[in-house]
Parts: C-alpha cells; structure tokens; sequence
C-alpha cells in the first residue's frame, strides 16, 4: 500500500498527510452497538429520538473533521407536534439513514452494515433503514445493493412516515464504521467484500490491463472537465475507456475486479473499488482532493498516485458542482512517466495548440454553468446547509458575480429570498451578516429586511427594505419581489385583524 502525492507543493502534502493519518488512526478500533431501552424514529431525521424529543447522539449523522452533527441529526424535536402511528416495532438495529445518492449511500448509508454480520440473530432482530424520499423511486443500485441482504429481515421506513413517529424498543445503534473526513474502520469493508464474493463472476472482455473511467459521457454538464475528450483521444488505444454510470451496478462490480489499474478524474465512480482490493489508481485531481479516497486507498491496500492536474478556480458554495480544466501538457507528461502512453507525445505541438483551446472554452463554459445553477434546486439546498451547519457564507454569496465582487447578481439574491427557512436559520443569518463586514449595504438591508418579514416584524422589514438606497437595486426583481410579499403579508395582517 503507498500513496503518492504528485505536482502538489510540501505544504499541501504535510497537510493532506495529517488529515488522512488522523483518519486511518481508527481502523483497527473496537466497535461496538449502543442499547436503547426506547426511541423514536422520525425519517426527516438522521438520527433517533428519545421520549422527550432529544436526540441519541450515538445515532446522529456525524461529518467533518470536527465530528460534528448533521443538520438533519437536529438536536431536538417537538414530539407534541408530531403523529405519532401506531407502529412499536422491537428488537431493532438501527442502521441510518438511506440516501439516494450514490456517493453519499456507499460512504454512510453502508456506514453501520458491519453489524449485519456481528452477533445479531438475523431471525429476530429488525434492521431499519430511513428516508424521506419515497423508497419506490429509489434508484436501481439502491435495490441491487439491498437485494444482497435479503437473508436480513431489513425495513425500510420511507417518506410516507415523514412528519411521523415510529417507536422502537430495545434499539441497538452500532457505532459507524466511517465518518467522513473523520475516522474510518476496517469494518467499513465488510459489506462490500460480501458483496464481491456473493456477485456472479461474469467474464469481461477487454484489450488491456488498465481502465480510464470517464466522465464524458454524464448527463450534464456540470462537473465535466474540460479537456478529457482531448485526453481520451490520445489514450484510447492504450487502455479501455469505460463509462461505469452506463452499466448495471452488478457489471461495474465485475468489471473493476477485472481490472488492475485505474485512471481517472477522481470522483463518485472510483467509489466502486470498494467492491476490490489491491489496486493501482492514478487520481487526476485538483489540490484539494476529497481526504476520504486516501483513507479507503489504504484500507483497500491500494497503490495510488493523486495527481493535482486539475485547475479549479471557482471558490464559490457550489465549487464541487462547478466545471474544471485538465492541464493537458502536465498530464500527458505524467502519463508517460508512468508509460501509459508513449513519450514521444510529451513534446507534440497538437498539444499545446489542444490547450489553448481547452483554456478558451473553458472561459466560455464558466458564465453558462454559473446561470444554470443560480436557476437549480442546487443553490437553494446549499444556502440552507450552509446556514444551518453555522458555515461563514464570506464572499461565497456575492463570489457568483464577475463584475464586481460585492454585489450579487438579481438571479441569485431572488433564489436566497425565496427559500424557506426555518427561526434558527434566520437567526443564524442575521449573525453571519452582522460579522460579513465586505458585503454591500444595500444587499445586507434586503436580506435583513427577508429575515424580519419571516419573523412578522413587518414594520422592520419594510424599514430595511426603504433604506435601500440602490436604484439598481429597486427595479430588480429581487427588490420587488420582497415589497410584494411585505404588502401581501400587511394586507392579510389587516384582515385577520378585522376579523
């Protein structure tokens, strides 16, 4: 097992270093499953409840290299409020919550399934899944993988329950195998290596030993790298081009097995080697690569090589949705190090013509993509994790415009005004303001003038709203929209108070 550190400079290295050594420090640690007595189960939720509505820390969705709590493990809930059903399910073990996608499902979803295979009697007790989507519109992988476990008695509480309590007695909560960027255990591999064994050994043809796994083919454009085609162009005939999101999940398992080396843009597909062992991986990546892939390369066994090729330039909230730039010259030149291709391409002209092109495009691209997602449901979900979780938005909410760093473009101020938030979150929003001294004036006084209008304050929030002093700001739809839903709100304040 190595990892290799490639183009990155000594303090990127001493830094990545620490972070994933602190991270494999938990792999040989003892894990152990917590007993309950009681709880209640609320799928909005990552985590259970006790009878009075606080959470049971040891079944909270925990990341970062802090530990902390999700922002859906909330700390506590109004039972008073909630439905409770007339379901008592005993005997469980809870195994988290179940995501939909496809990174987050193999990094934490899996995160308890160790205990599947502990001294659990599988003939007695309950393994509970939980989400608030609706499990009949989960995705195949979701329902291949779980297919797998069929010998467990394994529910799965869906967003039917939502807004519902369930009881369970006499709960164990296994301790998580993985955490992300914060621990990891040998354990965590327990699942996937029972998959592998269990998977049908179906023979795969190939022309060579290695596989590029590539992006090119998503079915958006965001996240794509720009240059890859060109890549793929002068590798083809040296490995086999692969596209694992076009494949049955049982298909990849096969075929990654079948392989012994990788290259790639680092990202979800690589999570699949989960499913393998004692690998060899060339990770294109940027300088800051997800710390999680290191820490599984070593339990893995693997022989990785993180090359930092990637310029990613965008520090916005949504950076990992952002596109990024191959550095052609340096990653030609890498693979020949490593011969994957030829030597002579190192030097070729085509080359450096290829990415003059890959930098203009790449300019052209930016501004797209930034429209396209000041318009999705991506920006509203970031914004409201990023209040909740008590993460400085710094010039993250104004860095989307390019003319002038401390204003917002119109688009994106109307999607931060309309998005609901619950009084935690406007609190929160009202002490990053306060201390977010490079924000213009005039955007601090109509997010203020947001935060009273969702507390009733009426008075204040139209008060914020009229000391914009701003002309541009006036006619945008931004500002019109708030004086409408402050006129609206006074108008129905009227009513009710006549009545």
């Amino acid at each position: 097992m190595t990892i290799e550190l490639i183009n990155f400079d000594g303090q990127q290295k001493k830094i990545i270093t620490n972070k994933v050594n602190k991270i494999v420090a938990h792999k040989d640690n003892k894990l152990k499953s917590k007993f309950v007595k009681f709880a209640y189960l609320n799928v909005n939720n990552y985590c259970l409840y006790n009878k009075d509505g606080h959470r049971i820390n040891s079944s909270g969705l925990k990341r970062g290299i802090h530990e902390k709590f999700t922002p859906d493990s909330s700390d506590k809930i109004e039972i008073n409020i909630l439905n409770k059903t007339n379901i008592t399910l005993k005997d469980v073990v809870y195994l988290g919550p179940l995501f939909f996608h496809y990174g987050h499902f193999l990094l934490e979803s899996t995160a308890r399934l160790w205990s599947l295979f502990e001294n659990f009697d599988k003939n007695k007790y309950i393994f509970i899944f939980h989400t608030r989507l609706n499990i009949s519109k989960s995705p195949s992988f979701l329902q291949f993988f779980l297919n797998y476990f069929k010998d467990w008695n394994i529910q799965v509480f869906d967003g039917n329950f939502n807004h519902k309590l369930i009881s369970l007695i006499n709960v164990y909560v296994p301790n998580p195998a993985i955490i992300a960027d914060f621990s990891i255990n040998s354990l965590f591999l327990k699942p996937f290596k029972f998959i592998r064994e269990k998977n049908p050994d179906i023979r795969i043809s190939k022309s060579s030993e290695s596989c590029y796994l590539s992006r090119n083919k998503l079915s958006t454009n965001l996240r794509k790298t720009a240059g890859e085609n060109f890549l793929l162009k002068l590798i083809e005939d040296k490995v086999d081009i692969i596209n694992p999101e076009k494949l049955k999940l049982s298909n990849q398992i096969n075929l990654y097995n079948s392989y012994s080396t990788f290259i790639g843009i680092i990202g979800s597909a690589f999570h699949n080697l989960l499913f393998t062992n004692s690998k060899e991986i060339f990770y294109i990546t940027d300088s800051n690569p997800n710390i999680n892939f290191l820490a599984i390369d070593i339990l893995l066994n693997n022989k990785a090589h993180y090359l930092n090729l990637l310029d990613n330039r965008n520090n916005n909230i949504l950076k990992h949705r952002m596109p990024n730039k191959l550095n052609l010259l340096h990653t030609i030149e890498m693979m020949s190090k490593f011969e994957i291709i030829d030597d002579e391409l190192k030097y070729n002209k085509i080359l450096v013509a290829a990415q003059e092109n890959i930098d203009i495009q790449f300019n052209l691209n930016e501004n797209t993509i930034l429209k396209e997602l000041e318009s999705s449901t991506l920006f509203e979900n970031k914004i409201s994790s990023l209040l909740v979780q008590n993460r400085h938005l710094d010039l993250n909410l104004a860095i989307l415009n390019n003319q002038n760093k401390y204003e917002i473009s119109d688009s994106l101020l109307l999607k931060i005004l309309k998005t609901p938030l619950k009084f935690s979150d406007l609190v929160l929003l009202n002490s990053i303001l306060i201390n977010f001294e490079d924000l213009n004036f005039n955007i601090k006084q109509l997010v203020k003038s947001k935060i009273n209008l969702e507390l009733n304050h009426l008075a204040d929030s139209r008060k914020y709203l009229n000391s914009i002093n701003s002309i541009h700001l006036k006619t945008s739809y931004s500002y019109i929209y708030l004086q409408n839903k402050i006129n609206s709100s006074n108008e129905k304040y009227k009513q009710n108070k006549a009545n």
